[in-house]
């Protein structure tokens, strides 16, 4: 490797820093993209190699670099998703408008008050915040956005419990990697991508699938369980409670979460108006895996059913309400994570990346259903690597795919095994610090990375490690259903 490419691999890894420290420090996404962006450009354009065969044009120019080719990344989200996010949120704010979400909580709130003790109802809060996330997701709910729909019922509860409220981030599991990545059938984009290149489809492997999802699942509880038994007896000792951690969530919000308490209904009662609630997310998942319809139509189709099944006391322009509340959302979660697209765009056309992709692709294309453990580790490797780059799923997902698919379907493994594999491993490295969705998942719950990363690092990124390698195992040794 000559010294341009080591220089301009240098920069890689400085701007990929970088991204981190600002993403601690705080600083707007879009900012830090173009500044790590900018490096990527002045560290490559040195590189012969950095020069179009087609057009001549010094590809990593900075003006190119970010007039173009970041601008291509950015503005091709935009294209391809914010439908699917926009309606994502127009789902999300309409089921917690006509009080859906709320019924879907107040069931499960009933069981959490059933325990005697401050840890068991500590984790039992925890464990209900993180399946009510979960569930909301499952339905296809954007994991931001479900974030959103839990955070009065969090506030309230841990408000009352005194429970620090960093330790309500506990919970991200549900709105993360372990159900997006693990879901079968999932309308998200790390699991729409793969079956376009794959010619699969988004319910692919899903026995496997859901084995990993279930020891996934126990290892966040597990992980959460020991973490309560540590921290509350410090947090009693200190006097700690709802506050300090709390602090800014409620500067944020002032009282707008914090209901006062209407009388309890009876369990028998909200049966009818649970199956109410969950019936558009079952509509959602049968229009995506049954009839296969485009996913932003299926959240089209969610959200019509929610405004028909509560019709009677959420009406027209309660919807219209919903409606134009979402807009702003959609377009700022949109902005981020096609920000982050851009910066892997820049990346991925660098000269030092590509002679490293070069490398791997000769590798995969060694590889064959015989030597099914050895490929699909590769593709577990390159995947988290660009994910890791691009701080995005969606962005590492096409920076691996346009050039692997090819190579990756000729080695005779079952193109649904690919496609599962790819989609788990997005989740691997998916949430660095530098991440649109950590970073937008700690404004909403007005937290920071000093305080609450840690939890994040192990429930999305170790424990959805360990699923993944799980997947690799249980593929290798044929069980492919």
């Amino acid at each position: 490797m000559d010294a341009t490419l080591i220089i301009g691999l240098i920069g890689i890894i400085i701007a990929i820093v970088l991204l981190i420290v600002m993403a601690y420090k705080g600083v707007n996404v879009i900012a830090f993209t173009l500044i790590a962006g900018l490096i990527v450009c002045l560290t490559n354009m040195w590189s012969p190699y950095a020069i179009s065969a087609e057009s001549g044009v010094n590809l990593m120019n900075p003006l190119v670099g970010l007039g173009t080719l970041y601008m291509k990344g950015f503005v091709g989200y935009f294209e391809g998703y914010f439908l699917l996010m926009l309606f994502s949120v127009v789902f999300a704010r309409m089921m917690a408008d006509c009080g859906a979400c709320e019924v879907i909580t107040e069931c499960i709130l009933k069981v959490v008050n059933r325990c005697k003790t401050p840890l068991g109802r500590a984790f039992a809060l925890l464990a209900a915040l993180g399946v009510v996330q979960a569930l909301l997701q499952a339905g296809g709910i954007n994991p931001l956005v479900s974030i959103f729909v839990v955070l009065g019922f969090a506030i309230d509860c841990c408000k009352k419990m005194e429970l620090p409220w960093r330790l309500a981030y506990l919970t991200c599991w549900g709105s993360s990697s372990p159900i997006a990545c693990f879901m079968p059938g999932s309308p998200f984009s790390n699991n729409l991508i793969p079956a376009e290149f794959f010619g699969s489809k988004p319910i692919a492997m899903p026995v496997v699938t859901l084995i990993s999802l279930a020891i996934g699942v126990a290892l966040c509880l597990l992980y959460t369980y020991f973490v309560l038994k540590k921290e509350l007896p410090k947090a009693a000792t200190a006097g700690e409670g709802f506050l300090p951690s709390g602090s800014k969530v409620i500067s944020m919000y002032g009282d707008s979460f914090l209901k006062e308490d209407t009388d309890e209904k009876p369990f028998k009662k909200l049966v009818g108006p649970l199956i109410l609630a969950i019936i558009p997310m079952i509509a959602i998942f049968v229009c995506l895996n049954v009839i296969e319809l485009p996913a932003w139509v299926c959240m089209l189709i969610g959200s019509f059913l929610v405004f028909i099944l509560h019709v009677n006391k959420y009406k027209f322009k309660d919807v219209r309400k919903s409606f134009i509340a979402s807009v702003t959302p959609a377009l700022d979660i949109t902005a981020a994570v096609g920000a982050l697209v851009g910066f892997g765009i820049i990346v991925q056309y660098s000269p030092s990346y590509n002679v490293i992709l070069t490398g791997i692709i000769n590798a995969v294309s060694q590889g064959s259903s015989s030597n099914m453990f050895g490929t699909l580790w590769i593709l577990v490797g390159v995947t988290s690597i660009a994910c890791g780059v691009t701080a995005s799923a969606t962005g590492g997902l096409q920076a691996v795919l346009q050039p692997l698919a090819p190579s990756l379907l000729a080695t005779g493994i079952n193109p649904g095994i690919l496609h599962r594999v790819t989609t788990m491993t997005t989740g691997i490295f998916d949430s660095l610090p530098h991440s649109s969705a950590i970073i937008n998942g700690f404004k909403v719950f007005g937290v920071d990375h000093k305080m609450c990363y840690k939890y994040v690092f192990v429930e999305t990124v170790l424990i959805t490690f360990v699923m993944t390698a799980v997947a690799v195992v249980l593929f290798s040794i044929g069980m492919a259903i």
